[in-house]
């Protein structure tokens, strides 16, 4: 692996693990832009888009943010797809599908 590959690795990995810690201590505000730098480092990181997407949920939720869980279910979406597609996973991303039928809930509660 070449040095900037190593590195760039490295920060996705430091960015994804400091988001999943704030996130485990309901911070969820804080971990989103380090979840979103963790996809910038790459697009095809499915476990950054599930867990930005929960944290999504549960700010929606509290705000009764409708276009904030809309998002978290795009968010879900991608991730299920990107398993599938990108990495050939024959069952997809299973924790994601069941964020994303919890998502359509608190939506379906929240538009009524």
């Amino acid at each position: 692996m070449s040095d900037n590959k190593e590195k760039a690795f490295e920060e996705m990995s430091q960015s994804f693990q400091r988001a999943f810690g704030y996130a485990s201590n309901k911070h969820y505000r804080q971990s989103i832009p380090l979840y979103e730098k963790a996809l910038e480092e790459d697009k095809h990181n499915f476990p950054a888009l599930n867990n930005m997407a929960v944290a999504k949920i549960y700010i929606g939720i509290e705000e009764n943010n409708i276009a904030l869980i809309e998002t978290a279910m795009t968010h879900l979406k991608d991730a299920i797809t990107i398993t599938k597609e990108v990495y050939k996973y024959p069952d997809g991303y299973p924790i994601a599908e069941q964020n994303l039928i919890w998502a359509q809930k608190e939506h379906a509660k929240l538009i009524q």
